[in-house]
């Protein structure tokens, strides 16, 4: 993997005398025969195809790539004899995280959405069907209570008869024979045992009236349960959405973070001296060898290798040392502290 840093600034790869270009404007990444360009939040932007890029926009052979007035002929810049200067870790890791994370919270914020639709459309069966239930409940009531005044009526008029036929045997047995009096009491016995099962009857329809009403209260707390259950699963659809939309929040915000450091180290790094990266790297705790290359390209990659709070750390250390360039203690109010770099965190695990 290639890197070549392109801007006004007399330390970049390529330098462009154009004074609508950026100090440090424009990185282009080459991954084997993979290009990408990476705006580094200039001023006046970087436009591929005529098109302003927002981050980093992977190229095509193609395509064109203009930064204020100069259009850049980058396909050259595939022969490696192009570049210069050394290859320095990529930064872009990070990005290309906040932007999957990013993804992630949209896609959960979908997922909650439909989710509440899809309840929603069952609650809506499941009512309807419970409400059917009860219409057809109301109507069996209403005939059982049709049946029921139609027995009672029966019943009446059963007794009526019943009363009628006891006198007129009486009657008969007065004027005619004991015989016609029993045949006649057998038959009124006949009648009771009749009104016996007719009142049973009316009891059978008045606990199946009973039965009936549970029923029904049965479906309306069942729909008064469904309504909470809506409601709630309206609330917690919320709460996924706000969720999302602060994560998505929190990783914009580191990556217009990072683009700051970006630009804010770069400005400094382009006019820095080697003795003056040789302070930097000492008072965060970086001893220079021999071994390790020149003291800018070593300064350049303790910046690139650390997440926000390493970058400010480093900023810190430079803007320090601009302040007490021959390492004079200050104040007391600015002790001169060492600032010791720890080793980066290894977030491929987290991922």
């Amino acid at each position: 993997m290639r890197v070549i840093t392109i801007g006004r600034g007399p330390g970049n790869d390529i330098v462009i005398q154009d004074p609508k270009v950026s100090k440090i404007h424009l990185q282009l990444v080459f991954n084997g025969n993979i290009c990408s360009a990476v705006d580094l939040n200039s001023t006046n932007g970087t436009y591929v195809n005529g098109e302003k890029i927002t981050g980093e926009v992977c190229l095509q052979p193609n395509d064109t790539i203009r930064i204020g007035d100069t259009m850049l002929p980058w396909q050259t810049y595939l022969n490696p004899a192009t570049d210069s200067k050394a290859v320095v870790p990529s930064i872009d890791a990070s990005s290309k995280h906040n932007r999957r994370n990013l993804w992630i919270a949209l896609s959960v914020a979908i997922a909650i959405i439909l989710g509440g639709a899809a309840f929603g459309l069952y609650y809506y069966n499941q009512s309807k069907e419970k409400n059917e239930a009860l219409e057809k409940i109301n109507k069996d009531n209403e005939s059982r209570f049709k049946q029921e005044t139609e027995q009672n009526e029966e019943k009446r008029l059963q007794e009526k008869a019943d009363e009628e036929l006891y006198r007129q045997a009486l009657r008969e047995d007065r004027d005619n024979s004991k015989e016609l009096a029993e045949k006649k009491a057998r038959e009124a016995k006949e009648a009771n045992d009749e009104k016996v099962k007719a009142q049973k009857a009316a009891e059978d329809a008045k606990k199946d009236a009973s039965v009936a009403k549970q029923m029904a209260d049965e479906a309306d707390r069942a729909k008064t349960q469904a309504q909470n259950a809506a409601k709630q699963a309206e609330q917690d659809k919320n709460k996924g959405i706000q969720d999302a939309q602060d994560k998505a929040s929190k990783a914009i915000s580191e990556a217009n973070e990072k683009a700051k450091l970006t630009e804010q180290f770069y400005e400094e790094y382009s006019t820095m001296k080697q003795d003056f990266a040789k302070q930097v790297c000492n008072r965060l705790g970086k001893e220079i060898t021999k071994e390790m290359g020149d003291a800018k390209t070593v300064l350049k990659g303790i910046f690139t290798q650390f997440d926000n709070k390493g970058k400010r750390t480093v900023i810190d250390a430079i803007m320090y040392v601009k302040l007490n360039p021959r390492g004079e203690k200050l104040n007391s109010a600015e002790k001169d502290t060492t600032v010791v770099i720890s080793a980066p965190k290894d977030t491929s695990s987290a991922k």
